[in-house]
């Protein structure tokens, strides 16, 4: 489940899933402390925020779950509109 912060409110919201893990990944995943950050590449975003079609990057180590802010705003395709 991806949550991110909205800038607004300061409250997680849900914005997805990621699907493309490699089982080693979701044991590893498994072992980590919870929350943890990670940085995932997407197709569009939704006005309602959401993302489509999350892809795992990486691990991000060096950032903090309060730095996960959304954007202010959302560029739209013209598929996710």
């Amino acid at each position: 489940m991806l949550l991110q912060i909205d800038p607004k409110t300061k409250k997680e919201f849900y914005c997805g899933k990621v699907g493309t893990f490699t089982n080693k990944m979701r044991d590893e995943l498994k072992r980590l402390k919870r929350p943890f950050v990670m940085q995932v590449a997407f197709e569009a975003r939704y006005e309602s925020g959401k993302v489509r079609n999350a892809r795992f990057m990486h691990l991000r180590p060096d950032k903090k779950v309060k730095d996960c802010v959304s954007p202010k705003s959302y560029k739209l395709s013209k598929d996710a509109e």
